[in-house]
Formats: C-alpha cells, structure tokens, sequence
C-alpha cells in the first residue's frame, strides 16, 4: 500500500522550535523531512500514535497537548 501523507499543520515557529498540528484524520498520515530553522523532522500519526524522529528537540503540539520532542526517535500515545 502506498503512503498517503496529509497536512494539517496550523503553525509551525523556527524561532521557538513549535509545530502546531491539528490532528484528525484517521489512518496513517503526516510529513517527512519537515525543515523549519536547523530543525529537520518526521512526523507521522496512525491512529493515538504518532512517531516522531528529529535532529535537534522541538516542541510539538498535537490537538492542543504540547510534547517535548528529543533528538532521534520518540514515540507519543495520544489520549484520543
């Protein structure tokens, strides 16, 4: 199966290393390699997870839950 990948991402601050997504589809779905400053990242949701994978730490904001993003791989449960 081919990889759909949608936007929704509301906001998005190299300065303040924020990314504000509003997630609500169903289904895999996110970006990959999205730059914003030195900041490099993939974000992809499926269902109450979401997988991150950065090079430097972000803040990143799911439906209103702010989560500390690390450098390299993490994976959030959202509460849906």
């Amino acid at each position: 199966m081919k990889n759909v990948f949608i936007l929704s991402f509301h906001e998005i601050n190299a300065a303040e290393k924020t990314v504000v997504w509003r997630k609500y589809r169903e289904g895999r779905h996110g970006i990959k390699r999205l730059r914003f400053g030195s900041v490099i990242t993939d974000i992809i949701g499926d269902g109450n997870t979401v997988e991150v994978n950065s090079n430097e730490p972000y803040i990143l904001v799911v439906n209103g839950e702010e989560y500390q993003i690390n450098k390299g791989e993490t994976v959030l449960k959202l509460q849906i």
